[in-house]
């Protein structure tokens, strides 16, 4: 969610529709939010990636580390829908280069 932008992404490893009673009370929320510091009603813009999509029920906290991964390297900040455009499955090999890079990601940050 960006407020300032008044833009809603939604990443859905299992391409799921967004539930009606969570878009209702995000809206109204943007919307409050809107009012309150700019004057106007002025509704969420809402982006759905075209993201990987996970065929099981098991591997979706390595489609968020991807997510975040692609989000963190191409530094995106509006170009949500050029980024994310690739609905296949990661394969075996993505999924460990994914463990390796984060693995070596915290190495880093707390070696020593």
């Amino acid at each position: 969610m960006c407020p300032r932008d008044n833009i809603v992404v939604v990443f859905c490893s299992l391409h799921h529709g967004i539930d009606k009673d969570t878009k209702k009370i995000v809206s109204t929320a943007f919307e409050v939010h809107q009012f309150a510091n700019y004057g106007n009603r002025k509704k969420a813009t809402w982006h759905r990636p075209n993201t990987r999509k996970q065929h099981n029920s098991n591997d979706c906290g390595y489609y968020v580390m991807k997510n975040m991964l692609d989000i963190v390297s191409a530094n995106i900040t509006g170009s949500w829908m050029q980024v994310f455009d690739d609905p296949t499955e990661l394969t075996q090999e993505d999924l460990y280069d994914l463990r390796l890079r984060w693995a070596n990601c915290f190495f880093e940050l707390y070696k020593g």
